[in-house]
């Protein structure tokens, strides 16, 4: 998972920095929130997107953890999860994506695997993962997220400047996801992205 990460992060990279006249749209997004449904829980996810003209297509992960907090003691409340249930999605989605100078809105659907784990108990205390089940599900989404505006130099954090006027840079924004399968859910997450967000002018 890790050298996918880096791999895809290194070759959206070497696309912005290398000599730009109209650069791709593509971008990843980091997304995490809370979802409801016949699954809720805590829910977190990776995207891949790439846009041609207003057409988006999108490779999506998503994990769903729904979990019971509990403390150890009234003496030492320290907080423990006992996980209920996970349900991870790998889908792929195609929407339309319309750009406005600094910000974007898209709208996406597909379809999807759903793994979903139940976990059993035996005397109260956690045992292994029981009753997983495959279905196919059809996830979509609603993306509104902010970029910069213009070719700029990259910031770190957002605040320290480096290198050269580049498209490559960051975004932040909000999604509306969901998936329809035998244990639906629908959520709002905050979305962090990196990437090349739209197709930018020679600066």
């Amino acid at each position: 998972m890790k050298r996918n990460f880096v791999f895809v992060l290194t070759t959206i990279s070497f696309a912005a920095f290398s000599q730009e006249k109209t650069n791709p749209v593509v971008f990843l997004d980091l997304n995490v929130g809370y979802a409801w449904g016949g699954s809720s829980g805590f829910i977190n996810g990776t995207s891949l997107n790439y846009q041609v003209k207003d057409n988006l297509f999108t490779i999506r992960t998503t994990q769903l953890i729904d979990s019971n907090l509990d403390v150890i003691s009234p003496y030492l409340p320290l907080p423990v999860f006992e996980v209920k249930e996970t349900v991870m999605e790998y889908g792929l989605l195609y929407g339309k994506r319309y750009v406005y100078d600094s910000k974007s809105l898209s709208f996406s659907a597909g379809i999807a695997l759903v793994e979903r784990q139940l976990c059993s108990n035996v005397e109260g205390v956690s045992s292994a993962f029981s009753d997983k089940t495959n279905s196919i599900g059809f996830p979509f989404e609603v993306n509104i997220k902010w970029f910069k505006s213009m070719k700029d130099k990259y910031r770190i954090y957002g605040i320290v400047p480096v290198g050269k006027a580049t498209s490559f840079g960051n975004s932040i924004g909000f999604k509306l996801i969901g998936n329809i399968s035998k244990t639906s859910y629908v959520g709002i997450q905050l979305s962090f992205g990196l990437g090349l967000h739209k197709a930018y002018s020679k600066s």
